[in-house]
């Protein structure tokens, strides 16, 4: 699969099953991710994590918008974080970190089941 296909996929599902499933819900887009990429791990680890990234960077930053600046530095206090802009990172880092490592396993097992 391309790789501009596979961000665009990631993308919306990253940005849609979350509305009605669990924020984790990433994961499993991500392990469908490893298993139709027939890029390598790495780069399937690359581009999982950029698009799941993305989308949960944008949407922290909507919300911000929207809800006025006043919940991101109670949020950054209540997580003891020196600054309230760092809140975005931990953010992206929520969702891109666990569905980029479940596309980058699947990946390698599908190359593992492949070669027999």
């Amino acid at each position: 699969m391309k790789t501009r296909y596979l961000i665009i996929l990631i993308g919306l599902s990253a940005f849609l099953l979350p509305l009605v499933f669990p924020w984790w819900i990433v994961v499993v887009a991500g392990l469908v991710a490893g298993w139709v990429s027939m890029e390598s791990p790495a780069r399937t680890f690359a581009v999982v994590f950029v698009s799941v990234g993305l989308v949960w960077a944008v949407t922290a930053l909507y919300i911000t918008v929207v809800t006025s600046p006043v919940l991101l530095p109670r949020m950054a206090e209540a997580l003891q974080l020196p600054h309230h802009s760092l809140l975005f990172v931990v953010t992206v880092l929520t969702g891109a970190l666990p569905a980029s490592l479940a596309a980058y396993g699947m990946a390698h097992a599908r190359m593992a089941i492949s070669h027999f």
